[in-house]
């Protein structure tokens, strides 16, 4: 993958690597399902992705002198995209063959809902749908703030 300064970035999986992602994430790197299990806190959260990938590049970037914080400046949505995508083929190609195949298949079903996902928008912005869907939500809004009563502003004095 190439960031936004040109330089190419490898992500690449040893023993050493599994190791710091499991001490320093607090995730189970084996685990395919549940709450522990660094995979599905990959897909759930970005935070946890991105500091997956910085746990995995790290190595290189230190070699260089690149600091996180450079190496993150560099990323564009483009870039983060490119990463994400190798980061998990290299977790895949890391893994046990018959854990390999479980994943691919895991991954290529994911990929074949997001495209699925991105299809239907694009269908709906070429239809016209999601205007529709837009105008509604913020008609439902707008009617919820004016049938809300108004808070009395008047006080009591006392005698």
């Amino acid at each position: 993958m190439k960031d936004t300064q040109g330089r190419e970035w490898l992500f690449r999986f040893t023993a050493r690597t599994v190791r710091e992602l499991a001490a320093e994430t607090h995730l189970d790197t084996k685990a395919l399902e549940g709450e522990n299990s660094l995979l599905q806190q990959v897909a759930k959260d970005e935070s946890t992705l991105y500091t997956v990938m910085w746990i995995t590049i790290r190595p290189q970037a230190q070699a260089i002198g690149v600091t996180e914080d450079a190496w993150f400046d560099a990323l564009d949505n483009d870039a983060l995209q490119a990463a994400a995508k190798e980061w998990v083929a290299a977790y895949i190609n890391f893994s046990h063959p018959a854990r390999q195949k479980v994943l691919s298949k895991t991954m290529d079903s994911a990929l074949r809902r997001m495209d699925g996902a991105t299809q239907a928008i694009e269908t709906m912005i070429a239809s016209g749908e999601i205007d529709r869907v837009i105008e509604m939500a913020i008609d439902q809004a707008t009617n919820q703030v004016q049938s809300q009563p108004s808070p009395d502003c008047t006080t009591t004095a006392a005698s």
